[in-house]
Formats: structure tokens, sequence, C-alpha cells
């Protein structure tokens, strides 16, 4: 065997060759099948201003896939909670909806945190703001001379909280109401 040493290196490169042919080694295509992974980043507070949650309002999503993200940020987890209140998500219920949607589980990495507060975004109209506007529009929808026309009281129960948006508002006297006393609006 000594007097044939370049006879066996060949055939040992010749055998390495075969080997790596055989195990893909050289298999220029041989990535296709690894799935792109997207990322979904989570905080630990996030807030919500519409009706319902999606995973684009809750997440940062980053991959190479722009169908698949788009697809994941529609992907809608249920309703917002009411303005001023919260609920908590977990990556738990993201994998649920995401399997629910038919997103490959193996393509996701949830990064950050595990559970989620989602706080729906609110105003608050508050007690002088009502009785402003009472004090305002009220001796208008009477008919009244505001010079002949006074109010002495308003009582408000509570300040209102609203989701976030633009308002109108209609003060709307009760039905037989009359020109004096108590007079609900």
């Amino acid at each position: 065997m000594a007097q044939y040493p370049h006879r066996m290196l060949c055939q040992m490169f010749l055998w390495l060759f075969l080997a790596m042919i055989i195990l893909g080694g050289f298999d220029v295509k041989g990535n296709d099948n690894i799935t792109e992974v997207v990322r979904l980043s989570l905080v630990k507070n996030m807030e919500v201003f519409g009706d319902d949650i999606f995973l684009a309002d809750i997440a940062s999503i980053e991959g190479e896939d722009q169908e698949l993200i788009d697809k994941i940020e529609r992907i809608s987890l249920g309703k917002s909670p009411l303005p001023g209140k919260s609920r908590r998500i977990n990556a738990d219920n993201i994998s649920f909806k995401l399997k629910q949607n038919n997103i490959d589980l193996t393509s996701i990495h949830i990064n950050g945190m595990q559970e989620i507060e989602v706080t729906r975004g609110f105003t608050t109209l508050t007690e002088k703001e009502i009785e402003e506007i009472v004090f305002q529009e009220l001796p208008e929808v009477m008919g009244l001379d505001e010079d002949n026309f006074s109010i002495k009281e308003v009582k408000v129960a509570n300040a209102v909280v609203l989701p976030l948006g633009k308002y109108t508002y209609t003060v709307t006297p009760a039905k037989n109401a009359g020109m004096s006393g108590k007079l609900l609006v």
C-alpha cells in the first residue's frame, strides 16, 4: 500500500465527494426546504384604538415573505376591551390564532414578552365639560332668549368615558318638559 499513496488518496476523495453529493452537501438548492422565519416582537403594554385587536396593532412583524407578513398583520385576536379598560393576550393565544388562519408555526418566531396587556385608547368627557355643553346649548334648544332664561344648577352623574375619535352631541330636553322646574336632558 505504501507504493500507491496517491491512488488511495484519490479513492478517499472520490468517496468523500460521493458522500457529499448523497447527503446534499453540494446541492445549491438545498435551502429551498427551509422555511423563512417571520419574527413577531411583542412588548409588555400596547394601546389599541379600534373595535378589534389585530396582530399588527400589538406586534412588530419582520421577515422576508411580505405576503405572509400581510396575512399575519390582518389576523384578529378578538374584540378590544372597553375604552379605558384592558385585557391580556399571551403567546399561546397568538399561536392559536395563527393556527386557525393556517399559518405554519414553524415559520413564526415570537420574541419579547409572553403576555401583553392591551388597553383601549379613550378620552373622558368630564362632568364640568358636560355642564358647559348644557349651559351653552339648552337655551337655543328650548327656543328661549338667553337674557330671559337662567339655569341654576346642572347635575351630572359621572364623567363619560369614550373611545378616541371625533364626536358630536345633541342636547335634547325630555318629552313633556316644561319651562320651569327640573328639566331632564
